[in-house]
């Protein structure tokens, strides 16, 4: 067969496989809708990002033999900060475990768990304190979590989000970290893709840290080592210290009473 005639040929069946088909068309891959933190866990960072925050976000450090991201060794206040593939977090002697997740398009999106948040050491641990917070708003209810109530639901919430925006999941500890280790669970659904504006700040928005994340959580239960770290994101009443001492002397001064009384007597 000569080139024009198997030209003439490839034509003609080109020309019926689009009258009999309609034309071929090539559609764009839909934007992924469901972000799972569990599911989307790796090694390397993308839209899910891990931190140990205190005084700006410390990028931890990927162990590939625990599959886990982890924060600084030797001892330092960021030696325990832990997010393992299974969903274990675990907070540092000072400042926040955090999983940061970026907004890759605009729209609605709800936030919620996959499980309820969960002490896994109740009995070890004095309890740990989860926040959600994304351009200085509180997502859903602060939760402490304790011995007590070592278990609790997160609702989930919908916002609108643009393109880029950060959603922050904070664990701390209560008063120390020992036998903390919580399963938290975080996932990002968009509801719609949709166009949403970027909130215009200040100068002086710009500039500030998070929002207080221990709204439930009194100065005087935060250790003193947490005190002088300087964790803008905790400022509580600088005279923590001094109601702690307060209260020694009051307690002490009640005791020397009752000894009086049963002296008199």
């Amino acid at each position: 067969m000569s080139k024009r005639k198997l030209f003439s040929a490839l034509t003609a069946v080109i020309i019926l496989a689009v009258f009999c088909h309609g034309p071929i068309s090539v559609s764009a891959e839909e934007p992924k809708t469901d972000y799972v933190l569990s599911r989307d866990f790796t090694y390397t960072a993308g839209v899910w990002q891990y931190y140990w925050y205190n005084d700006g976000y410390n990028p931890l450090m990927y162990d590939g033999q625990r599959e886990a991201w982890h924060g600084e060794e030797y001892g330092t206040a960021a030696s325990s900060v832990l997010v393992t593939k299974d969903m274990m977090w675990h907070p540092g002697t000072a400042g926040y475990t955090t999983v940061a997740f970026t907004a890759p398009e605009s729209g609605s999106v709800t936030v919620g768990m996959e499980q309820p948040l969960e002490l896994l050491n109740p009995e070890l641990s004095d309890g740990t304190v989860f926040s959600v917070i994304s351009d200085y708003q509180m997502i859903g209810e602060q939760h402490l979590l304790t011995k007590e109530n070592p278990k609790q639901e997160f609702e989930p919430v919908t916002i609108d989000v643009y393109k880029g925006q950060n959603i922050y999941f904070y664990l701390y500890m209560n008063t120390n970290n020992a036998g903390d280790s919580t399963r938290v669970t975080p996932y990002i659904k968009y509801n719609e893709f949709k166009e949403v504006p970027v909130p215009e700040k200040s100068e002086e928005e710009k500039e500030e840290a998070e929002p207080a994340l221990r709204t439930d959580v009194s100065a005087v239960e935060l250790p003193d080592e947490n005190q002088s770290s300087r964790i803008d994101v905790i400022s509580i009443a600088s005279g923590a210290a001094s109601a702690i001492g307060f209260s020694a002397i009051v307690f002490a001064v009640v005791l020397m009473i009752k000894r009086i009384r049963r002296t008199n007597k």
